[in-house]
């Protein structure tokens, strides 16, 4: 978790950061300590399903839907970029 945590506060996103103590830097910790973290879910899927090189391409193309409307990088843009994503892997079926 600690590559995804730099990645995403070097590119601006909100991270919570590592637990102090001698509780474990893992994604079972920090949805225990932070349910409400608005991109607990899209990095842990990233993190788990697609490895750090994806999240470098859904973080640039969040960047670019931000851009588009001339304000800062959100974790609703991350979501939009990975549901982008995730509907180009999944085709729709003809009926």
């Amino acid at each position: 978790m600690a590559d995804v945590r730099a990645v995403v506060k070097a590119r601006g996103l909100d991270f919570p950061d590592a637990p102090r103590g001698n509780r474990k830097d893992l994604w079972k910790n920090l949805r225990e300590d932070q349910p409400n973290f608005p991109g607990l879910d899209v990095a842990e899927r990233i993190a788990y399903n697609f490895g750090i090189k994806h999240l470098f391409a859904v973080l640039k193309d969040g960047k670019t839907v931000a851009d588009k409307e001339g304000r800062a990088m959100e974790w609703a843009d991350v979501c939009e970029a990975q549901a982008i994503y995730d509907s180009l892997s999944n085709p729709k079926k003809e009926v």
